[in-house]
């Protein structure tokens, strides 16, 4: 499937528990990853603000899952370019965050662009008035975009998404240059 890149991308959703599927499943429990065109990805991360700062996170190895949602949560907080979580005291604002550090294979380390492996994120909060509106139309459209289906961005209307995309996330001068591109905006 080619994709086009246009300002009416392809908009999917894929519950974090899809990703981990085995008896520590639950811990990922109302964490959605939204595809902006396949490609440009934001996770979308339930209420981290009772956690002190600065966040640090100690990797567990195979022997040592993960026991909490707290640390599910702030793992997928800490490993995602683009994220966004409740919180009343940051309400509105944005962020710039240490991404834990990531490594590939030396025989892909010459096919990996600079923006590849970022070491920066950006971490969006909002309300947590608005998270149940928000988290209920991930799981909607989670029904309607599994596999390779998707919706338009035109179609989002005015819902809770579609109104973070378009107030907060699309209007950032602090997205990547190759994520403007693939979604018609550079």
């Amino acid at each position: 499937m080619k994709l086009s890149y246009d300002h009416d991308f392809r908009v999917s959703v894929q519950p974090e528990i899809w990703e981990n599927e085995d008896e520590d499943a639950h811990l990922y429990e109302g964490i959605y990853v939204v595809d902006l065109n396949a490609t440009v990805k934001i996770a979308f991360v339930p209420d981290v603000s009772g956690l002190s700062r600065p966040w640090s996170f100690h990797i567990p190895d195979e022997d040592t899952p993960f026991t909490s949602t707290t640390e599910a949560r702030l793992f997928k907080l800490l490993t995602s370019r683009y994220s966004v979580t409740p919180d009343d005291q940051r309400n509105g604002s944005t962020e710039q965050i240490q991404l834990l550090p990531r490594f590939a294979p030396p025989e892909f380390q010459d096919l990996l662009g600079p923006d590849d492996l970022p070491d920066q994120g950006i971490l969006w909060y909002v309300g947590t008035d608005q998270w149940p509106d928000l988290a209920a139309e991930l799981q909607e459209l989670t029904d309607h975009t599994y596999g390779s289906r998707f919706v338009r961005h035109s179609a989002l209307g005015n819902s809770p998404l579609a109104n973070f995309l378009n107030t907060r996330f699309l209007r950032s001068e602090e997205l990547a240059l190759d994520d403007l591109r693939v979604i018609g905006r550079a």
